[in-house]
């Protein structure tokens, strides 16, 4: 595939002169797929995806509108390259599937915080994963599953920061590595001829950690720079490991009343590793902490139904989200520089509920309406420890970074034949996304509180025009949103950075498949 996706942010101040639509992408993929069965119990898979990515100036304005302040040529880049190996064989009593893959992945950026100062990131990743998963073939009323997992993830990124003519400190070389392991299993037992099924699980995961940077210079060291350990083993470089270890339950009651109805309660509980801070922010500021592991408790009921012949079905489930010590973004001004760090802390909860609905009165019709409500928000006022005092990250009642409170979507899709076996098929849809706090900014700069930066409620409407062939081709018109939708994400790092979505957009579509 390729596609040249054109741009609509505007950058008069460039010293070079100005630029029209300086955020546009260009971007090639290509994936391809091997199967093969030499026997019929053993199966395997090959499978390649690449795609090279190079994009303008990010999608962003300090108003909104379309026009960008920046000063200096701004860029990104993101190519990745995906191998995958999968392997099956089923017996009489189970069957075991093998998954390995490895990614390696290329990205980079120059951007300009006017006013602030100018940054250039390149990173290169890597990871292996390799996944061993027993599943029971048999017709009994006991089914389980065992299985185990191993993950190797290392990244190696260099940044710089200047004003544009001088640096700000010495650029930093910095190396992140993840390898953790995780073996789970689940056991299912079926009772009353299977209208009932009971299921418990447990999963055990262990995440090693270690971070390493070089950013020395000629120029001396603050006291106390850096919170970690010299290792002599990388010629004094300074590092921080760290292990996180984790057990989570859950478990399940499906009830099963008629063949075309499903309820279900379950309990689960997931679990995420801390993160460290980026040693240019410690070295800032001494006394923030890394952010600690969060761990999430989900109580949910929930229920599936098919009606009137199939053509009514209706999903919705009810839930209750006990979080402890989420992980969020904040940004700290320091010196009227902004440093992005994680935080975590006290405890989100709250009820939530979901509800996805499709009729379909005649054949060629198709009518759906979904909508999602949650109030999770955070159980007590949130403080971080920094070198100016206690900082007010978040207080009680407010929401976590990223969390909309409401979604709701609804959608129309109709076929109808249009003579020599082409079908015609118009697609309508819109999906409506409430605020959402973007990020805090928790400063010195004006005060210790901690301000909410919230972006705009959005709703985006689509409309398509598809007709197909009898085999193979098809051609789409479309329009994307319609209604011109100018919403923002407010950015709390820097104003000039608040992201602007696609504008209105037409477009022509042809695929062919064989």
């Amino acid at each position: 595939g390729y596609q040249d996706l054109g741009g609509w942010i505007d950058k008069p101040n460039l010293p070079s002169g100005p630029k029209k639509d300086d955020n546009d992408t260009e971007k090639t993929t290509a994936r391809v797929k091997l199967a093969a069965k030499p026997s019929d119990n053993f199966s395997v898979g090959l499978s390649g995806w690449f795609q090279r990515a190079d994009s303008g100036a990010p999608p962003s304005s300090p108003d909104g509108g379309r026009t960008n302040v920046s000063r200096q040529d701004e860029y990104s880049t993101f190519d990745f390259n995906i191998y995958s190996l999968d392997l099956g064989y089923d017996t009489s009593l189970f069957s075991i599937k093998s998954a390995t893959s490895y990614m390696d992945l290329e990205s980079g950026y120059g951007f300009d915080l006017t006013g602030f100062f100018a940054a250039l990131n390149h990173t290169d990743s890597s990871i292996f994963t390799e996944e061993v998963v027993l599943n029971s073939t048999g017709d009994g009323p006991w089914r389980w599953t065992l299985g185990s997992m191993y993950r190797d993830s290392q990244d190696d990124s260099f940044s710089s920061r200047s004003t544009g003519i001088t640096a700000l400190d010495p650029p930093d070389i910095v190396h992140n590595e993840s390898k953790s392991i995780a073996v789970f299993g689940e056991l299912t037992r079926v009772f009353a001829d299977g209208r009932f099924e009971l299921t418990g699980g447990l999963r055990y995961f262990r995440d090693k950690v270690r971070d390493w940077e070089d950013s020395r210079s000629t120029a001396p060291s603050p006291p106390n720079a850096v919170a970690g350990i010299p290792d002599p083993a990388l010629g004094g470089l300074q590092s921080v490991e760290k292990t996180f270890t984790k057990t989570t339950p859950r478990a399940v009651l499906t009830w099963h009343p008629s063949k075309d109805a499903t309820l279900y309660a379950s309990y689960s509980q997931g679990f995420r590793s801390g993160i460290n801070q980026r040693f240019t922010v410690v070295a800032a500021v001494p006394g923030v902490p890394p952010a600690q592991p969060d761990t999430l408790t989900n109580y949910e009921i929930g229920a599936k139904q098919s009606l009137l012949g199939g053509r009514l079905t209706f999903e919705s489930a009810v839930y209750y989200i006990d979080w402890q010590d989420p992980q969020q973004n904040r940004t700290l001004y320091l010196n009227n520089l902004p440093y992005p760090i994680y935080d975590s802390g006290g405890s989100v909860s709250g009820p939530g509920v979901d509800l996805a609905i499709a009729y379909s009165p005649v054949d060629s019709l198709v009518l759906g309406l979904s909508g999602g409500w949650n109030d999770l928000t955070f159980d007590e006022d949130v403080y971080s420890l920094t070198q100016y005092g206690t900082v007010f990250v978040s207080p009680k009642g407010t929401r976590r970074v990223s969390s909309p409170e409401t979604t709701a979507g609804v959608f129309i899709d109709y076929s109808t034949p249009l003579g020599s076996d082409y079908r015609g098929r118009v697609s309508v849809s819109a999906n409506y996304t409430s605020e959402q706090i973007s990020g805090i900014d928790s400063s010195g700069r004006f005060s210790l509180q901690g301000i909410p930066y919230k972006g705009d409620p959005m709703t985006i409407t689509r409309a398509s025009f598809t007709i197909e062939a009898p085999q193979h081709f098809s051609a789409m018109l479309f329009a994307d949103n319609i209604g011109n939708e100018e919403g923002l994400l407010r950015d709390s790092f820097a104003p000039r950075y608040n992201t602007v979505i696609r504008p209105r957009t037409y477009g022509v579509q042809f695929e062919y498949r064989y």
